[in-house]
């Protein structure tokens, strides 16, 4: 139960739905199911997911499904053999992911915030979003941080100063449950200072326990926030369409890396854990 816990619904799920991918891939290859798994049988899955289309980013979460099974029954890891690794790296080259999110710039950062504070009609509404879009990207947030999701952020992991926010993560994906903290300080420019924009957002939503961003006494759902965060943009005259809640992420990662921070920083702003943030970096 207790190893039940050490994942989130959503990795339960990716991992469920990779064994059943495993099994159908047996079933048309004519293999016999056999546990452990051998190198042979999972160079064989690679190249039948591969050929199916799946993108390289989706075949590295099957063979962490792979990989978390043979660990938690204390047996051989097929997926880290020299050879496995070398098919996924070569799987990365020959089919590179096509990301075409585009980044939330300062910029683009100001008149959301401008934007948001004219739109609404109901006050409340028009300093959640504000504080909402600041801090995802200052705080270099993912979107099931500040809606409703495993990892959803609570009013008491925030601590509010004049010059600071800094946050808490009791959980976080791909955190492997350690503590995380995030520092985010005062900028000049009011517009997108994320911390006066939690202060006046505080002021309207009060301190009483619950999820950090409330709408009517529950989180906000994924798809409120990203339909809000559309609406803005077509609002500020921004087509929206190749902008999501990913966007923040990638505009801080970007704008970052345009400052001049190195790949340490950036990756320790991020809390990532490997190089992924490379991708996200849109500079020319």
């Amino acid at each position: 139960m207790l190893i039940g816990k050490a994942l989130s619904a959503s990795s339960i799920n990716l991992y469920k739905r990779a064994w059943q991918l495993f099994k159908v891939f047996t079933a048309e290859s004519s293999l016999t199911w056999e546990f452990p798994v051998s190198e042979q049988t999972v160079l064989l899955f690679i190249a039948y997911l591969y050929h199916k289309g799946y993108a390289p980013a989706t075949i590295s979460s099957m063979m962490s499904a792979l990989s978390y099974i043979h660990k938690l029954a204390s047996v051989p890891d097929p997926t880290s053999s020299y050879i496995v690794r070398k098919s996924m790296t070569t799987a990365h080259k020959l089919k590179p992911a096509n990301d075409s999110r585009l980044p939330i710039t300062e910029d683009i950062l100001e008149q959301l915030v401008k934007t948001s504070r004219q739109a609404f009609q109901n006050v409340y509404l028009s300093y959640l979003y504000p504080a909402m879009f600041l801090l995802a990207f200052h705080a270099f947030l993912r979107v099931g941080e500040i809606t409703e999701s495993d990892h959803t952020l609570a009013f008491s992991d925030v601590t509010l100063t004049d010059k600071s926010i800094t946050i808490s993560f009791r959980s976080a994906k791909h955190s492997a449950g350690k503590h995380q903290e995030a520092v985010v300080t005062a900028v000049d420019n009011a517009f997108i200072c994320p911390v006066q924009a939690l202060k006046q957002y505080i002021g309207k939503r009060g301190c009483m326990t619950g999820p950090l961003f409330m709408l009517k006494g529950r989180s906000l759902l994924r798809r409120e926030f990203v339909t809000t965060l559309k609406a803005m943009l077509n609002i500020a005259g921004i087509p929206a369409g190749r902008f999501n809640s990913h966007s923040f992420r990638i505009g801080a990662a970007t704008s970052s890396a345009a400052k001049g921070a190195s790949d340490a920083q950036i990756r320790k702003l991020g809390r990532w854990q490997s190089d992924a943030f490379k991708r996200y970096i849109r500079l020319p």
